[in-house]
């Protein structure tokens, strides 16, 4: 379209007429221009990405959290889980959190997998959410008027300690062995349950990661 008008533009002040040529030229071109920069109409206009659980660099851990909120009254749950470089786990926990939002139960899960992966003695630890307001709450460090305020602060407490730790948002598709694990919770009514190797449920999830299977987001 650019083409035709600036050609219009150069017909206008030399006073020149275009040959049926150059006319259905100009048409091609842009019938041309117009197929490149439009997406088919039976192809979505949106781009799929591929998405995958990437594993920890050498000497660190990877902690990825996450919470669930689900059903009628509702139900609240976390999870976590703990892998080497390998891919391999060094360690999960899920628990029932009885009655809470979506967000106060993302922010526990974070606080109850620092809490473990400290207590196991890691020092280097990727710790991933996909809660990006959750981790954007806890690295801002403005929890003092929060109603979460005592939560956050907990989370603020852990991150302060003699460690390597590093904390970032991903997407749930790179989150999905922690997903899995915040599932389980829901049915978790007696405390805090520790797993040092993976539930049988979840187990395909868990080779999967390690194989870097990638997952599809539109």
């Amino acid at each position: 379209m650019w083409h035709i008008w600036k050609e219009r533009n150069a017909l206008v002040h030399s006073q020149e007429s275009w040959s049926k040529e150059k006319f259905w030229q100009a048409v091609i071109g842009l019938v041309s221009e117009i197929n490149i920069s439009t997406p088919p109409s039976n192809s979505s206009a949106t781009t799929v990405r591929r998405i995958s659980w990437q594993p920890p660099p050498d000497g660190w851990v990877k902690l990825n959290v996450d919470g669930s909120v689900k059903g009628d009254p509702p139900s609240s749950a976390i999870g976590g889980v703990a892998r080497d470089p390998a891919g391999n786990w060094i360690a999960g926990f899920y628990t029932h959190v009885g009655h809470c939002s979506v967000l106060e139960a993302e922010l526990k899960a974070l606080r109850d997998g620092l809490s473990l992966i400290w207590v196991l003695g890691y020092c280097k630890v990727l710790v991933h959410s996909d809660s990006s307001t959750a981790v954007n709450l806890i690295l801002s460090e403005k929890e003092l008027f929060h109603p979460l305020g005592m939560i956050i602060a907990d989370c603020h407490i852990m991150l302060q300690k003699s460690w390597e730790i590093e904390l970032s948002y991903r997407l749930r598709e790179a989150n999905i062995v922690a997903d899995a694990m915040a599932e389980l919770g829901h049915d978790c009514r007696s405390g805090e349950r520790l797993w040092p190797s993976p539930p049988s449920s979840i187990l395909q999830l868990v080779d999967l990661d390690r194989r870097g299977n990638m997952y599809s987001r539109s």
